[in-house]
């Protein structure tokens, strides 16, 4: 079963189905989105870690006009830079914060009674594996110009402004992802020989033609969290997470970052009337000036 909701733009914005004890869900995220949105002058309360490590604990889409940040804990959109942590993704990338911070929340009921969890501005999950990765395709033939464009816009800095200990960290982030890229947990490739089994030498990690992929895997296995989030139960659910973007900045998919969701019941229980939302804390510049869905 499949349901897809379009934009006013006939751009397909999310796509839910479900196979057996599989639900996938998959987000587009140009400039307008189904979601369910926050009102930030309320008080958060929000707990971030302290020691987030770029490449192991959070990356980002940069390939196209977004810095869309995403982190191994199911967190997603919010900047990790400052103390205030006041800031979110950029659209375009020397332009304004657009989403401040947004995730997916979920909530089924299990022998009658209703559970809820996913990420919002407090995260109800932890990280499936030891580190989110994030390749593209070119990277042993990136050019010095580029690898500056993309590390000035994770760092918020001119390309002849980084340096070189930045350069390096980011390509060799690249390498290492690109050499583990984690196939059996779920990570996307193509299988090019048609055989159904990975091979490196002949197979590529990723998605077809996309300039920039990342994945990482989250659980809400960790009943303190979820009961701090929404007061509930964990359910009982391991979420791959995949994202990737087109190098058309030009073009319409160079507004667009894909999110897909692949979220699998880990539990002994089964979920009656599960629903699946994507939710945001929308930001036109400023939290206190937004005038979402207008133009």
């Amino acid at each position: 079963m499949m349901f897809i909701v379009t934009s006013p733009f006939k751009i397909p914005l999310l796509f839910l189905a479900r196979s057996q004890n599989k639900l996938y869900l998959l987000i587009i995220v140009p400039c307008l989105f189904i979601s369910v949105v926050a009102d930030e002058t309320q008080n958060k309360n929000i707990t971030y870690p302290l020691n987030w490590e770029l490449g192991k604990d959070y990356t980002a889409i940069t390939t196209n006009n977004w810095v869309y940040w995403h982190y191994n804990n199911g967190y997603s959109a919010l900047e990790p830079y400052g103390k205030d942590l006041t800031n979110g993704s950029r659209f375009p990338q020397s332009g304004a914060n657009i989403i401040f911070q947004d995730g997916i929340v979920w909530g089924a009921r299990v022998n009658g009674e209703v559970r809820v969890g996913g990420n919002t501005y407090n995260s109800g999950t932890v990280p499936g594996l030891n580190k989110i990765y994030r390749i593209r395709p070119d990277i042993l033939n990136i050019t010095l110009m580029e690898l500056k464009r993309e590390v000035g816009a994770i760092f918020n800095v001119e390309p002849d402004l980084v340096t070189d200990e930045q350069l390096n960290k980011i390509y060799q982030t690249y390498l290492f992802d690109l050499e583990n890229w984690p196939v059996h947990q779920g990570a996307p490739w193509e299988d090019l020989d048609g055989d159904g089994v990975y091979s490196p030498d002949v197979d590529h990690p990723g998605i077809a033609n996309a300039a920039q992929i990342v994945f990482c895997v989250i659980k809400d296995t960790n009943s303190a969290l979820v009961q701090y989030l929404y007061g509930s139960d964990p359910l009982g659910i391991r979420a791959n997470i995949t994202l990737w973007a087109y190098r058309n900045p030009d073009a319409r998919f160079g507004q667009v970052v894909f999110k897909r969701m692949q979220i699998k019941n880990i539990s002994s229980t089964v979920f009656d009337e599960m629903y699946v939302a994507h939710w945001a804390d929308v930001n036109v510049g400023s939290y206190y000036d937004d005038v979402v869905g207008c133009d």
